[in-house]
């Protein structure tokens, strides 16, 4: 039966980052309306860990990130076109001890990438996926 439903879907693996800095603040991306973690596909014969640092990297405009332990996978589907994706997302801690600018990565439709305190994560809990409060849940963030 579990065969079956693999039959189902397309899975698709995507690798992402839980990005803390120096100031104990969190790093978040604003796309499509909501509030998000930046993440994103895995390349051909990508690595997970290396995946996890390049979606960061590019989705934010800041680079020197340290990858930490992995935190959790998620799981969500969507339709594409005809057929209904199963993406599996591995979740990665990351420190960041610098100062670039943010930069959010208009192409893949980033609006803004912003730090934030764990004191003003209500206006983004209000406002993101339950796939991002399962990965802050599990950190103990929330």
């Amino acid at each position: 039966m579990l065969r079956d439903l693999g039959t189902m879907f397309k899975v698709v693996k995507a690798s992402g980052g839980l990005v803390q800095n120096s100031n104990g603040e969190y790093l978040f991306i604003f796309r499509y309306g909501k509030w998000d973690l930046p993440k994103g596909k895995l390349e051909l014969d990508e690595k997970i860990e290396d995946a996890a640092v390049r979606e960061v990297s590019e989705e934010t405009g800041i680079s020197n990130l340290i990858l930490k332990e992995h935190i959790t996978n998620t799981y969500h589907t969507y339709k594409q076109g005809g057929s209904i994706i199963l993406k599996e997302t591995h979740w990665f801690n990351m420190f960041y001890n610098d100062n670039e600018p943010l930069v959010p990565q208009q192409t893949e439709d980033i609006s803004i990438a912003k730090w934030f305190s764990v004191n003003h994560l209500d206006g983004i809990l209000n406002n993101t996926y339950d796939t991002i409060r399962e990965v802050l849940g599990v950190e103990g963030i929330v």
